[in-house]
């Protein structure tokens, strides 16, 4: 899937229902953290999933 691509680990039916609620749901929500670091956001219409830098 797009998510174990862009290297979320072991997502479960609740973190993939947080991504599309960003695309179904959008009303300026910060993202959402996945395990493996991973965060996606929504961008310009866009969802980017990218490893936060600390």
């Amino acid at each position: 899937s797009w998510l174990v691509g862009a290297g979320v680990v072991e997502p479960s039916a609740a973190h993939t229902g947080a991504v599309l609620a960003l695309v179904e749901d959008w009303h300026g929500q910060r993202g959402v953290d996945l395990p493996g670091g991973v965060r996606v956001v929504r961008a310009g219409g866009t969802l980017r999933a990218a490893r936060p830098r600390h």
